[in-house]
């Protein structure tokens, strides 16, 4: 049935926006528009943040599990990397319980080079996530952490990125002037009436 559905709605997708459309006032279409292009945009923008992010996380993991001479390291790494994207899972539900296994086999150094991995990790994560997300989009990386952290804690991990990607088409349709949501220093000049 779904899949039905989405091949209808995809072979009158132009006639379907078209109806939805005329129901507004031109000046309210060239919103919509707007917000639309933003929308695709910004989701292309953010999705290459988070894969510099990746990439990131798998340089770091490699890097330590040659310095540790664990075996299959680039396979590790890359499998673990892909969990790290995950807000959910990340490199702690990996790294953490592998070193408390090597504690209980009696590999005590093992065990706490995991955890110094696991730590770099995450604080490089922590830092560096807002200023790459927040550069690839256009917003300050404290807007970018907050939005994100909201949104995580709001709505789960659909709402890690619809918050940020919300707040981003706002901000953007402040600059260009369709929308008036909050002040902006040295622009106090009210919106032009429709």
């Amino acid at each position: 049935l779904s899949v039905v559905a989405a091949c209808f709605l995809t072979s009158d997708y132009p006639r379907i926006s078209r109806f939805f459309l005329a129901q507004f006032s031109p000046e309210k279409q060239a919103i919509i528009r707007s917000a639309k292009r933003l929308f695709t945009e910004n989701i292309l923008k953010m999705l290459r943040g988070y894969f510099i992010l990746f990439l990131l996380t798998f340089a770091e993991l490699f890097a330590g599990f040659l310095i540790l001479r664990m075996e299959y390291a680039a396979v590790l790494a890359l499998l673990i990397a892909v969990l790290d994207i995950l807000p959910v899972v990340g490199t702690g539900t990996v790294l953490l319980p592998w070193a408390a296994v090597q504690l209980l086999l009696g590999q005590g150094t093992k065990a706490l080079q995991l955890v110094g991995l696991y730590l770099v990790i995450t604080v490089v994560r922590n830092v560096l996530e807002p200023r790459v997300i927040g550069r690839q989009v256009g917003l300050p990386p404290i807007v970018a952490l907050v939005a994100m952290y909201l949104g995580l804690k709001l709505f789960g991990f659909f709402g890690l990125f619809a918050l940020p990607i919300l707040v981003i088409l706002l901000a953007k349709l402040q600059e260009g002037g369709m929308l008036r949501i909050w002040k902006t220093p040295g622009r106090d000049d009210p919106l032009p009436d429709p």
